[in-house]
């Protein structure tokens, strides 16, 4: 915990939380968090607005909401992933030990990331904003 955690070896600082370079990827693992959850909610409102488009503009709405959710996808697991690895760069040694866990955070990122292959979302996403080719509507899209 912060009143518990020493500063890394070389820092200068006497306690964790007055480390700069701990501050640093503190900080940065709090904007990996703060922009996968933005990009949720800007998926969650494309999603309503495709429910409440007008039949004659449904399929397009749909589309752009489905690009949008893939990009959200995109941005919360690549996310996930960096900040869970962060969180070893700061934690030391005792951050990899079994009684913690932690690992379980980059285990639950790489499962959803399996689920959810960002990289052909990625490709498709392109599509649709370089042609605008519209997205599947089946499989894992």
């Amino acid at each position: 915990g912060r009143e518990k955690a020493r500063p890394i070896k070389h820092s200068t600082a006497n306690r964790s939380v007055d480390d700069p370079y701990v501050r640093h990827v503190v900080g940065r693992v709090a904007a990996r968090a703060h922009a996968a959850r933005a990009s949720v909610v800007l998926a969650a409102e494309a999603l309503a607005h495709a429910d409440r488009a007008p039949d004659h503009t449904a399929r397009a709405a749909g589309a752009a909401a489905a690009v949008t959710v893939a990009q959200a996808q995109y941005a919360a697991v690549e996310s996930a992933l960096g900040a869970a690895e962060l969180l070893f760069d700061v934690g030391g040694g005792s951050a990899t030990d079994r009684q913690y866990a932690l690992d379980r955070h980059w285990r639950n990122a790489r499962t959803v990331a399996n689920h959810n292959p960002r990289d052909w979302k990625a490709a498709a996403v392109g599509a649709y904003h370089l042609t605008g080719e519209e997205p599947p509507t089946t499989g894992l899209f």
